[in-house]
């Protein structure tokens, strides 16, 4: 099983290898969000260092495509197959048949927010040129070792990070921020927080040019069942850190490592007061007998 982590900055690429990271994670503007944009000239710069250290590089091109979007795409695909990238993690299905068009060797992952739920979906994708899948954030662990189990080395999970709760194709904060004569510029940054009205919690809140994204205050980390995914043929956990204290993803890297060779720590105990299991041990689509 393969660790993949969103890369902040290119400096911090030798800490991510040094604590054990196989892969790394890169956004590119106009067709990535919820994750650093880097120009293709930084792109090649990290692929050429990547490559030194043994570590794989994928852009993060999970902004869905608009019509006229399409041709740039494809030059971007035949742009970052030609600097080296290893492949890409998408939502939009359109990207497979940018790949082939491109005669593109990329390893394609299809990386929605919500949607593969079951091993027939997963199947599907795979059947239909896609290499690998990450499954639905809001999956129970048994639910997760089934599909990965019956797909073997094929599914990808998020492993560490804020799950997101919301998303919107819409500025949600800065149409806020008109309607009540604020600026707009409020709502650029890391800095948003929301507070519901009879809950005491702080939920992160990232708004990009496209998206508006509300997260749980929570931390995701698979941690305690790491060596159930790895048994069961989970062929990558994802790790990303936003809205997340500085070094606090290389701890889990480093945690995550040491626990796939069966190695203790006490990555769990540092950080109890701040991080839970998501899903993994309740439906979300349960409802009320009689409905």
């Amino acid at each position: 099983m393969r660790l993949l982590s969103i890369l902040r900055s290119i400096e911090h690429m030798q800490a991510l290898k040094d604590a054990g990271v196989d892969g790394i994670v890169l956004g590119v503007e106009g067709f990535s969000y919820r994750s650093p944009l880097y120009d293709l000239e930084q792109i090649k710069e990290v692929v050429d260092r990547a490559k030194s250290l043994g570590v794989s590089t994928y852009l993060h091109c999970n902004r869905m495509l608009d019509e006229e979007e399409i041709i740039p795409a494809l030059t971007l695909i035949q742009t970052i197959d030609a600097l080296g990238v290893d492949g890409i993690l998408f939502q939009d299905l359109a990207y497979v048949t940018l790949c082939e068009q491109a005669k593109a060797n990329l390893v394609r992952i299809y990386a929605p927010e919500a949607i593969l739920t079951s091993s027939p979906e997963v199947r599907t994708m795979l059947e239909n040129g896609v290499d690998h899948v990450m499954v639905a954030k809001e999956l129970t662990l048994d639910e997760v070792l089934k599909i990965a189990g019956e797909n073997p080395k094929k599914v990808g999970v998020f492993g560490f990070g804020h799950l997101p709760m919301s998303v919107s194709r819409r500025p949600l904060v800065k149409n806020y921020l008109d309607e009540i004569k604020k600026d707009r510029s409020l709502a650029d940054g890391f800095g948003l927080r929301l507070q519901e009205e009879k809950r005491a919690f702080l939920y992160p809140i990232l708004e990009e040019d496209k998206e508006t994204t509300i997260f749980q205050d929570r931390l995701f980390c698979v941690l305690p069942e790491l060596t159930k995914l790895q048994a069961n043929d989970v062929a990558f956990v994802l790790a990303d850190d936003v809205f997340v204290e500085e070094g606090m993803l290389t701890a889990f890297i480093h945690s995550a490592h040491n626990r796939m060779a069966q190695r203790e720590d006490d990555f769990m105990e540092r950080y109890a007061h701040v991080v839970t299991s998501g899903y993994f041990y309740k439906k979300t689509n349960l409802t009320k007998e009689g409905n």
